[in-house]
């Protein structure tokens, strides 16, 4: 008897989170934070699907620009695994320089990067790796990009360490390149990690695919004419479109708008006409920080 309720305990816990996961995919937001905060009030829920409902979480307070929400969420659930980070920005800097050098000298020694990495099969390390993920994106946008820098370099230390990486992984290993940039200022050293977080999505076949190409995107500007990095960006785009990532949408209007067009001198009437069509297709997506970053283009055009 006690197994049937143990039994009927989990089916009912599976498909609870099936139920926020499609609100979280019909970008009913609103009834993501709902749903989520049912399961997590019940009885006897399993970590592991606490997990996975906070970080379903977290992800829609980065899509929503929730950013404050999404930090105190994130920070708590991953606390709740034991997983913590330095409370000031001047802990996080200590650490954050001789890491990133650390990196970059591993990258040196290793130019194979992780291509030989498996995936570890830890359910709850994936669901870890997500949590930092989309955790990292709400800190940075919050105000505390020093902390976002210090997740970036744990996440992917922490493969290096186990020799394994997860679904997650190929985004953080990306975004290295903008951490270690806004360190040392050495932005030509970016793309040698860009590169290494695209080829990773590739060969794990990561739903960040497309955002690990838009970010390459940006970083294809410091060793080739701006205009050239459309290509990437189409191909980010199409794989977005086609897989259905909205957040890979997202991050390639925020990379196409901002650096292509905007940055790359495009004339203020030309750019309030592909703001104006960037801004339909956010709203369409319903992911508010693109929409935002149209806003802002278009009230400056």
């Amino acid at each position: 008897m006690l197994a049937q309720r143990l039994g009927r305990r989990a089916v009912a816990t599976e498909l609870a989170l099936e139920r926020v996961e499609a609100a979280y995919l019909l970008r009913a937001f609103d009834d993501v934070h709902a749903r989520a905060q049912v399961l997590l009030e019940r009885e006897g829920v399993a970590p592991i699907a606490r997990l996975a409902a906070q970080e379903l979480r977290v992800r829609t307070c980065r899509a929503t620009i929730a950013f404050a929400d999404g930090a105190t969420i994130g920070l708590a659930a991953l606390a709740e695994q034991g997983i913590v980070y330095p409370e000031t920005d001047g802990e996080c800097v200590h650490a954050l320089i001789p890491g990133l050098m650390k990196l970059n000298a591993w990258l040196d020694a290793h130019p194979e990067g992780f291509r030989d990495f498996p995936l570890d099969p830890s359910p709850k390390r994936l669901l870890c790796d997500a949590v930092e993920t989309a955790l990292t994106a709400c800190v940075a946008y919050f105000g505390r990009p020093v902390l976002a820098c210090y997740l970036i370099l744990r996440q992917v230390q922490a493969a290096i360490d186990l020799g394994t990486v997860t679904m997650a992984s190929p985004l953080m290993v990306t975004v290295v390149a903008q951490a270690f940039s806004s360190f040392t200022g050495q932005f030509r050293e970016g793309p040698r990690w860009t590169r290494q977080g695209v080829d990773l999505a590739v060969r794990l076949g990561s739903p960040l695919h497309a955002d690990c190409l838009a970010i390459d995107g940006l970083f294809e500007r410091f060793w080739r004419p701006v205009e050239e990095s459309r290509e990437t960006y189409a191909e980010s785009m199409r794989i977005a479109t086609l897989s259905g990532s909205f957040q890979g949408v997202s991050f390639t209007i925020l990379g196409d708008l901002y650096m292509r067009q905007f940055w790359g001198g495009r004339p203020l009437p030309q750019m309030a006409t592909a703001a104006s069509k960037a801004a339909e297709q956010s709203a369409r997506i319903g992911d508010a920080l693109s929409l935002s970053a149209c806003r802002i283009v278009m009230g400056l055009a």
